[in-house]
């Protein structure tokens, strides 16, 4: 249940009469002074008070709240499934018992402990989420220009636009759960026979979700081969509970794959419009007698989103203060030095600028997905899945002379899924139905490999995730002889800024020399794989100092060097929050 927007005025209130006690909080003597009698004190005190100055509390809380808005904001998560539950965040929960609860999964799968979660992901890996976004919008465009393919120009048929594709990738269309029953069961009882194996048979199609109803005969729709459906018939019901347990839990969450993926979705757009031309002009047009498959168009999945251009402009206006005081403070340095928090501060907003124009189509804080209604025959066509060759909405899709053995698993979740969660798409694409935990280094080989294989291709989100990172990383080195606490801590941050700024670098690197290495030997999957694992190590010590980089920002705060404190004029004719 929503809380009234007038019941949060008190707590609004509050908030406001705390930052304003913080701030008449009368200056404690904690200032080191100078042994020289002449010369001005080298840091400030421990707690500063406003108005006159912007204070200790005005400091972190302006800091903070730009933090905030633009880690929340920016992540745009996707849609789950109704009652959905959420293994993910359960694999961190230390009572096994748990793990398997319903409610609290159920707690977990909700949008704002998914974006809190996401959030947090972001201050230490922003270059992650940036991955995630280029690679949802590379698949958006894909989608959209292959369904407008599709169409193609169909009198009385709207164009895809990308708001709508970001809207069939983030989860969107969902399978109605009774019909997704119906076909389980007819299944069941045929134990997948021949007239549920592979085609479709047009003209013996039956209405969803109730009588039979003979429509025109149309072209089947075949797997690649007979030998893929017959595997995947064999094995789709253990391929179901892997794609389930994938994430991580010990007995398989209660999802069931309702979600369609893009190459989903792209093959409703088949069932949709790809029909052929009548030879009768006065026959009726076959699309019109079908049943709407897609019943939303973009003028409703934008206003279903949660985002306008108001907030969004309000937003962007308080990073960019953020952006402009820094770099005032620092013309203007040394009278005025800028602190290790607001240089953290001023690269995450950097950050998240990047992830917010990559994002812009992507639909904001959609709760409740579109339910399609489908025949007995669909489902269950899209169940047995495809091979993933013949798949246009995917960005790593292998080159046609390349093999890439595909398992029963991958075959089948080609169309459906259980969850639908960011990042999710990509992973499977990039590695496969594996489980990470069990084949952590061969995945993150297979991985590097593939996105080796596919560079050329999206070499454009290659550079523009590349140049973020770099960005990033680099300009934590500008604070290499700042003011900092401690000898220790100086030691630490440079350690820690020397290798943010390299590992992006060594990663664009490592591609190059595979690319070197190819030209010169046929068999350069030995050293492609090396690359992969010295990848996947190298994650740790990436993590672990960008954890200490975030803690030292605020740590710093407890000696700052003299004039942190001063306002330059930025601040004072820039209207801000904090």
């Amino acid at each position: 249940m929503k809380i009234p927007y007038t019941s949060r005025a008190p707590f609004q209130v509050l908030l406001f009469w705390v930052v304003q006690q913080g701030n008449t909080i009368q200056a404690q003597s904690f200032q080191v002074s100078n042994t020289s009698d002449n010369s001005a004190p080298k840091y400030e005190p421990r707690w500063k008070a406003g108005p006159k100055d912007r204070g200790t509390l005005g400091l972190v809380f302006s800091c903070v709240i730009t933090l905030f808005l633009c880690v929340w904001t920016t992540v745009h998560v996707n849609i789950e499934p109704p009652d959905a539950v959420n293994p993910t965040l359960a694999r961190f929960i230390p009572i096994k018992a748990l793990k398997k609860n319903d409610t609290l999964l159920k707690f977990l799968a909700k949008r704002s402990v998914r974006k809190l979660g996401w959030g947090s992901f972001t201050l230490l890996v922003p270059e992650g989420v940036m991955a995630i976004a280029t690679y949802e919008r590379k698949t958006a465009y894909l989608l959209r220009d292959a369904v407008n393919a599709i169409i193609n120009k169909r009198e009385g048929v709207e164009q895809w636009d990308l708001s709508l594709a970001y809207y069939a990738i983030m989860g969107g269309f969902v399978i109605h759960k009774a019909d997704y029953d119906k076909a389980i069961k007819q299944f069941n009882k045929t134990g997948g026979g021949e007239k549920e194996a592979g085609s479709i048979p047009h003209g013996d199609l039956e209405r969803p979700g109730g009588t039979e109803t003979a429509v025109k005969p149309r072209e089947s729709l075949n797997l690649d081969s007979k030998e893929n459906d017959t595997i995947v018939r064999t094995n789709i019901g253990d391929a179901e509970k892997q794609m389930n347990a994938i994430d991580g839990t010990e007995d398989p969450p209660k999802n069931n794959p309702l979600t369609l993926t893009p190459y989903g979705v792209l093959q409703l757009a088949k069932w949709q419009w790809e029909t052929h031309t009548p030879t009768n002009t006065s026959a009726p047009d076959v699309v019109g007698e079908k049943t709407n498959l897609f019943p939303i168009t973009s003028g409703q999945v934008d206003d279903k989103s949660n985002a306008n251009s108001l907030a969004k402009g309000l937003i962007a206006w308080q990073a960019l203060w953020m952006i402009v005081q820094v770099i005032g403070r620092q013309a203007e340095h040394p009278r005025l030095p800028v602190t290790l928090l607001e240089l953290h501060t001023c690269l995450h907003t950097f950050c998240a600028f990047a992830m917010y124009i990559t994002w812009w189509d992507k639909p904001v804080d959609i709760e409740v997905p579109t339910e399609i209604r489908l025949t007995t025959s669909q489902i269950n066509f899209l169940r047995k899945g495809a091979s993933l060759s013949d798949d246009q909405t995917n960005p790593f899709r292998a080159p046609p002379n390349d093999k890439n053995e595909e398992s029963p698993t991958d075959i089948a979740s080609a169309f459906l899924t259980s969850r639908s969660g960011i990042g999710k798409l990509m992973y499977h694409r990039l590695c496969g139905h594996r489980n990470l935990r069990k084949e952590y280094f061969s995945i993150i080989g297979d991985a590097y490999i593939r996105l080796w294989k596919v560079r050329r291709a999206v070499w454009k989100e290659g550079l523009l995730i590349s140049l973020v990172g770099l960005i990033f990383g680099g300009v934590h080195l500008v604070a290499w002889h700042a003011s900092f606490p401690t000898y220790v801590e100086r030691i630490l941050w440079q350690i820690a800024a020397a290798v943010t700024a390299t590992a992006w670098s060594g990663f664009v690197l490592s591609l190059w020399l595979s690319v070197f290495v190819e030209e010169r030997r046929e068999d350069s999957r030995l050293f492609s794989r090396a690359c992969g694992v010295f990848l996947g190590v190298g994650i740790f010590p990436v993590m672990l100092v960008r954890v200490y980089l975030l803690v030292e920002s605020f740590a710093s705060l407890r000696r700052l060097p003299y004039g942190s404190y001063e306002l330059n004029i930025w601040s004072n004719v820039w209207p801000h929050a904090g």
